[in-house]
């Protein structure tokens, strides 16, 4: 009987400690399984966040002097009146004009001046280049070339240029320079009927003169 009691006894114990133990075998495991899911889903969702979206880009400017063909039209004393057309490779090409031009002519001394006007025709073919941009939207450079007009004949023309884009398809250009044909003072007296008096100052030499030309690309 005694013996059958410890039996019992040690049993019961036995029972208890095994049943504790395999309560902490749950623990364990439960907590090793918790451990591996949060892992795997950290792992899945890991890649959908590397895929954020990128805020969309604003569409650049219009470069200003674009590549191809341009037709303009012309005011002022440098090309004259007229239309043209430019062909360029972007910042560099060549441009070409033609139409009316004005001539005039300073005489007299200072306290008494004498203008005098007439017209011609004249045609242009320049170089261009624009290499200097402040703005996405503006270009400033040079041009510079050939000038045939039928009253003075050959000459040369050059200028400081500032180019603006006004909308996709059309830029403003504004030019400051200078006009030369060389020897052809008396030709523009003729021209003017001018005699005797100094020309002061003459469509032949001109050292300030300005023009604009509106510029559309197809």
């Amino acid at each position: 009987m005694t013996f059958a009691r410890e039996s019992l006894r040690t049993g019961g114990i036995g029972a208890i400690v095994i049943n504790r133990t395999s309560s902490w075998v749950r623990v364990w495991v439960l907590v090793l399984l918790g451990g591996f899911c949060s892992r795997a889903a950290l792992a899945q969702e890991a890649p959908q966040s590397t895929h954020v979206k990128e805020p969309a880009k604003a569409p650049e400017a219009a470069p200003v002097n674009r590549p191809g063909v341009g037709l303009l039209a012309a005011a002022g004393l440098h090309s004259g009146f007229g239309l043209g057309a430019r062909l360029g490779l972007g910042d560099l090409g060549v441009e070409l004009t033609g139409g009316y031009q004005l001539l005039y002519a300073v005489t007299g001394s200072a306290d008494n001046r004498k203008f005098d006007f007439g017209s011609s025709a004249q045609f242009g073919s320049e170089l261009y280049y624009t290499p200097w941009h402040p703005t996405p939207k503006s270009a400033v450079g040079v041009k510079a070339g050939y000038r045939y007009n039928t009253v003075l004949e050959h000459g040369f023309g050059a200028a400081i240029t500032f180019l603006a884009t006004l909308s996709p398809h059309f830029a403003f250009e504004g030019l400051a320079g200078c006009q030369v044909f060389p020897g052809a003072e008396d030709r523009l007296r003729r021209k003017l009927d001018i005699t005797g008096a100094n020309v002061a100052y003459g469509s032949n030499l001109q050292f300030f003169e300005y023009g604009f030309e509106l510029i559309w690309y197809p």
